[in-house]
């Protein structure tokens, strides 16, 4: 039912969303195994068995998961979904992404300025959002209202949502720093593969002996040359600690 998508229409992979499911503890599988046994298993073999499927046929091809146990890391890419918008989620989506990579899911993402709920929506919020995300395993826009003309987390829909246009000149913005970052991700992304050194990952991974790193949760390392530290709160100043080492601005080059 798949294979005309992947040879026919030419579709590079899958997004599986909403499959991983099972539905009771008495659910009996074709082996004999219940649903109590197979509840965090079963979401390993569901998104293995779409990657066989499509590696099958290209061996570029990749598929996109959102659950899985011990060894679902084999498969490529990630993401954490379904936050609200607000800060709060946004700053719960980076520790989640720098804890799924330290556990061996490296490239890992979120959904840009949240999922649902439009509630504690602003304009700081998507641009803050979207300055991270470009300096990140993957940089995703998606949300629960994919196909809504005035919803979706597009920049064109956001900025006529929050009537502000200016959110079409940031994205803009960190859309083409993110292209220009993409030698540096392949070549760290290769060099994850080779050495399971998490792509993102917390200062206190790099910098053990220096406990000021470990109050700063959402600030990480992307790769093995980039400090990166997100503004989680809103209006508010970021306090940068740098750790030992010889660092530049990334904007200026001014160490």
């Amino acid at each position: 039912k798949r294979r005309y998508l992947v040879e026919e229409m030419k579709v590079d992979g899958f997004k599986c969303d909403g499959g991983e499911f099972i539905w009771g503890r008495d659910l009996q599988f074709y082996d004999g195994r219940k649903g109590d046994e197979m509840r965090n298993l079963f979401p390993n073999l569901y998104v293995d068995a779409y990657y066989k499927f499509v590696k099958s046929i290209d061996k570029d091809a990749i598929v996109f998961h959102r659950a899985g146990t011990t060894g679902v890391q084999q498969h490529p890419l990630a993401w954490n979904g379904d936050q609200s918008s607000s800060f709060p989620a946004f700053k719960e989506a980076i520790r989640s992404c720098i804890n799924s990579s330290i556990s061996g899911i490296s490239f890992i993402a979120y959904d840009i300025a949240g999922y649902h709920d439009e509630t504690n929506l602003t304009t700081e919020l998507y641009k803050r959002s979207l300055a991270q995300a470009a300096f990140s395993p993957i940089m995703q826009l998606h949300s629960g209202y994919s196909g809504d003309a005035h919803l979706e987390r597009t920049p064109w829909n956001i900025a006529k949502l929050l009537n502000d246009k200016s959110c079409i000149d940031v994205y803009k913005k960190f859309a083409n720093i993110r292209f220009n970052l993409i030698p540096y991700l392949y070549t760290e992304t290769k060099y994850t593969s080779e050495t399971a050194m998490p792509l993102m990952r917390p200062l206190l991974l790099d910098y053990p002996s220096d406990k000021n790193v470990y109050k700063y949760e959402t600030d990480y390392i992307l790769g093995r040359n980039l400090l990166v530290f997100p503004v989680t709160e809103p209006g508010k100043i970021k306090e940068i600690y740098f750790p030992e080492g010889d660092w530049f601005d990334f904007w200026s080059f001014k160490k």
